[in-house]
């Protein structure tokens, strides 16, 4: 084999092994590292999802605590379960206060309601759910064991939303530390999407897309019946509709810890999945990404990889022959050379030998030739070997500064004093899509501001001026991301201003998990705040850390003199030795006496003043590491002076209600001694009224039957014989016709009174018979015009019917209601001698409503209930002297009281009346 060939063999196979194997670990590195960061990726999102519903969560709790605390829930929750003469009192007052005072604090709140210990609901924002019993559901017994409780998400067709999640938490006794019972706030089960999708902006022609989750990826939450709870991206109404059951979310399960794989989703598809375990609610929290999206670049980096790598052989083939070419020509003329200086011949002809004795004889020329040298030279080996080995570690240490200047994601550029670029990371080309040609002997302001002057105000002249670090915050125009600007000085040993690096730091996911927490801090401090009731909060050490508004209000301290202090400063000295102690007990073994109970102590006022308060201690363990003691206080003062007063109060009331209860005994005697007197009157009078009604009905009868035929005989057969032209004759004859008249029409209207007596009497009595029947209205309305048709003949009045089409029937007696009629009109009629009296018919929702109305008088205001009594005339009818019972109306209004209706008038004097009463409809 030729030289030649010898060095295109070994040239060509070591290069495509070294490419080969360069290509394979590069790709499955690829691979690893995608697969890691997609999983990082995914756990990352499932952590931060598990921290915004226990944040969620929490939440919600806080907000049940503070209702639990709520004196007045407490006092009527108290009222209520005493069930004495107050419980209605006090039931309308928590009603009252729960829905105006405490439902209206979250938009979330579906419901708040109150259970006593059996379980018996006493209070709600939902009067629906008043009295049910919920002592079945798992969440009373356990807030009865635990003291609080949160539920699984639960559907229900009882609310629109559909789904639900109970927070409930035991109500104390006010005074004390046995419970009463639980309150419970009931919330809608979407409010849990929130604490899903604070991190997910509206996506075009989707539905909701996840921030760097591409077009695949998910995050929702799995309870432990394998049901989805929260909102699926890709299927409609999958929320508490949805099974999800593969190996990962079981493993999740069964195990209570976080597994992380490739499974097949609950679409069937084939997906990298991260599952969380959420021990507090035994809940799953998965983020996935289906393995197509997610390998995508593997695939495109495999054909990239076999395209780069086959290019790569055919350009080394290529070069490798070009180099074997030139190292075999040349090494044959630097032999032929040798040679000939070797013999000193330097005119003979160059022969050219392609064997590997070439080389051999070339290398002992070489030799002998440097022999020869190696005297007269200078030059140390062993110093070349060094000066190398430096200069390569040079070179390494700048390619691994390269590697790492260009892999940081901050976009970083050198400038010289000028602010000239000098030098910029790989970040820069990309965010400005320039290459280095561009770049050359550019100013940062040409860059980043497009002029070639530097502002004042610029931090990099800032930098130079004032030789320190600059930074500068700002809200990108185009892409709307917030950027941290930092700016380094670069000085030489004279302290004189080099250069600068300049790092721009995109700080928008920082800042938008910063406001986050703001807010949250916020509601906390807000609710705090705003609490009736003292909150105190202190360390380990017993120094206060939180001190609301009630606090202040209570103590006197504000927030600047007690904050960092010790509590003992609100301790009355009775009490401090016990709290020492016990804060101590606690610290060193985790058993408490008071935590968790309410219990009335007295605290110390900045005055020194002791005043009565209720207090309620819980505690809670920051990130395992230090304890804090929460203690809600409420100032009892009041309460006590409230009760010594009731309690003086209550004395008098006493000595009162004795002396009461003579008179009372007193008062009732001689009231039953009256009432009897009376029932026997009443009994004399309904007596002596039937009586004097049957015993005045005959004689009356016979009168009023003489009378008329008396009168008809003389106007028929003794007038017309008599001669009037005597003046005293004439004037007798009218005083008779006139006598007779006067006999004949009061024995009438005294006959009607005896019939309206009889009548309201036995209505009265119940001793009616009602003829109930199906009856049309406008058929009644017909008769009551016929019979009182003769009426109208004698007066310069019209009536008129106006009824709706097609009235439906009524249930009645139609006897009666046509008497009802009857003695509207006749009403009318006496106070309207000209005009139009309407009898009007209308349907009007469930009812029929029967209307007369005249152009008459009118009556007063005053007089529009009265004249529905007894014995009652209007002002109008008495002034008028218009001659009547008194019983009409009354009579009226028992028969339409009787068939479900009811009876009115409007009317304004000199304006008519609208007498109207209504039918209820079959």
């Amino acid at each position: 084999m030729t030289i030649k060939n010898k060095i295109l063999f070994w040239f060509l196979i070591p290069s495509i092994i070294i490419i080969t194997v360069t290509t394979v670990i590069c790709y499955l590195y690829t691979c690893r590292e995608i697969r890691k960061n997609i999983f990082d990726q995914l756990e990352i999102a499932a952590d931060e999802i598990r921290t915004n519903v226990k944040i969620f969560l929490s939440g919600k709790q806080v907000l049940t605590f503070a209702f639990s605390s709520d004196g007045l829930i407490r006092e009527c929750a108290e009222g209520i379960i005493r069930n004495d003469s107050t419980k209605e009192y006090y039931t309308n007052s928590l009603n009252n206060h729960l829905v105006t005072s405490k439902k209206p604090l979250d938009p979330d709140i579906l419901d708040v309601f109150i259970a006593d210990l059996d379980g018996k609901i006493i209070s709600s924002t939902d009067a629906g759910i008043l009295g049910r019993n919920i002592s079945s559901e798992t969440y009373f017994s356990e807030t009865l064991k635990k003291g609080s409780c949160i539920t699984d998400i639960h559907y229900s067709s009882e609310y629109g939303q559909n789904t639900f999640f109970d927070v409930s938490r035991t109500l104390l006794r006010k005074g004390g530390q046995d419970p009463i019972g639980l309150i419970i706030n009931r919330y809608n089960g979407f409010s849990l999407n929130r604490a899903i999708h604070r991190k997910i902006k509206e996506g075009s022609g989707q539905k909701k897309q996840l921030n760097g989750f591409g077009e695949t990826g998910e995050v929702y939450i799995v309870n432990n019946n394998k049901i989805m709870i929260t909102e699926s991206r890709f299927i409609e109404d999958a929320m508490y509709n949805q099974i999800v059951d593969n190996e990962g979310i079981r493993t999740a399960f069964e195990n209570r810890t976080s597994v992380s794989g490739i499974y097949p989703d609950y679409k069937g598809i084939s997906v990298l999945g991260v599952f969380k375990y959420m021990e507090e609610m035994d809940w799953v929290i998965a983020a996935s990404k289906n393995v197509s999206e997610a390998f995508a670049p593997v695939t495109y980096l495999k054909y990239f990889i076999l395209i780069i790598g086959s290019t790569g052989i055919v350009v080394i083939l290529l070069v490798a022959v070009y180099i074997s070419n030139k190292i075999t020509g040349s090494l044959e003329k630097t032999t032929d050379v040798a040679r000939r200086i070797a013999r000193s011949d330097l005119e003979s002809p160059i022969m050219g030998y392609r064997s590997m004795n070439d080389l051999k004889k070339l290398g002992e020329l070489i030799n002998s030739e440097l022999h020869k040298h190696r005297q007269a030279s200078s030059y140390d080996i062993r110093s070349i070997k060094n000066d190398d080995l430096f200069l390569f570690k040079i070179k390494r240490s700048s390619e691994e500064w390269t590697i790492t200047f260009d892999a940081t994601p901050d976009i970083i550029t050198i400038h010289d004093k000028n602010y000239k670029i000098v030098r910029a990371n790989k970040a820069f080309y990309d965010a400005f899509n320039i290459d280095e040609k561009q770049l050359y002997d550019k100013k940062c302001s040409e860059i980043f501001r497009c002029t070639d002057t530097a502002l004042h105000k610029c931090s990099l002249v800032k930098c130079a001026r004032s030789l320190k670090p600059e930074y500068e915050e700002f809200d990108d125009p185009i892409t709307g991301e917030t950027i941290l600007l930092l700016i380094y000085p670069l000085l030489n040993e004279e302290n004189v201003f080099q250069g600068a690096i300049r790092q721009q730091k995109n700080i928008t996911e920082i800042k938008k998990i910063d406001e986050k927490m703001k807010r949250s801090e916020m509601f906390s401090e807000n609710l705090i705040e705003t609490a009736q009731d003292a909150i105190v909060c202190i360390d380990e050490d017993g120094s206060v850390r939180v001190w609301n508004h009630s606090a202040e209000k209570i103590f006197g301290y504000s927030k600047s003199e007690i904050i960092g202090k010790s509590v003992t400063l609100i301790i009355p000295e009775k009490y401090k030795k016990e709290h020492e102690e016990g804060l101590k007990r606690f610290l060193q073994t985790g058993q408490a006496r008071i935590i968790g109970k309410s219990i009335e102590v007295s605290g110390k006022t900045k005055e020194g003043i002791e005043v009565p308060i209720e207090l309620s201690l819980s505690f809670q363990k920051i990130e395992n590491k230090r304890y804090y003691f929460t203690g809600i206080i409420r100032d009892r003062t009041f309460e006590m002076d409230a009760k010594q007063q009731l309690l003086e109060k209550s004395i008098k009331l006493e000595e009162y209600s004795q002396a009461l209860e003579q008179k009372v005994e007193s008062r009732t005697f001689a009231l039953r001694e009256a009432n009897k007197k009376l029932q026997e009157a009443d009994q004399r009078k309904t007596e002596f009224l039937t009586v004097a009604s049957h015993e005045l009905r005959t004689p009356l009868a016979a009168v009023l039957g003489y009378a008329t035929i008396i009168n008809n005989r003389l106007q028929n057969s003794v007038f017309p014989n008599v001669r009037t032209d005597d003046s005293k004759v004439a004037r007798s004859i009218r005083k008779v016709e006139s006598g007779l008249d006067t006999i004949i029409l009061e024995g009438r209207r005294l006959t009607d009174l005896i019939n309206d007596l009889l009548d309201i009497e036995k209505i009265e009595s119940g001793e009616v018979e009602w003829k109930m029947e199906h009856i049309s209205v406008v058929e009644i309305m017909k008769r009551a015009k016929a019979l009182t048709h003769s009426s109208f003949e004698q007066d310069s009045c019209e009536l008129i019917i106006d009824v709706d089409d097609e009235l439906p029937e009524v249930l009645g007696d139609k006897n009666r209601l046509e008497q009802v009629i009857i003695n509207l009109i006749s009403n009318a009629l006496k106070f309207t001698k000209k005009g139009f009296i309407t009898c009007r018919a209308r349907k009007l929702n469930n009812e029929i409503v029967v209307s007369v109305i005249d152009t008459g008088k009118g009556i007063p205001e005053g007089d529009h209930e009265k004249i529905f009594d007894k014995f009652k005339q209007s002002y109008t009818a008495i002034k008028g002297k218009q001659k009547g019972t008194g019983l009409g109306l009354p009579i009226c209004k028992e028969i339409v009281k009787h068939h479900g209706g009811k009876i009115w008038v409007a009317s304004e004097p000199g304006k008519g009346s609208n007498f109207s009463f209504t039918l209820p409809l079959l």
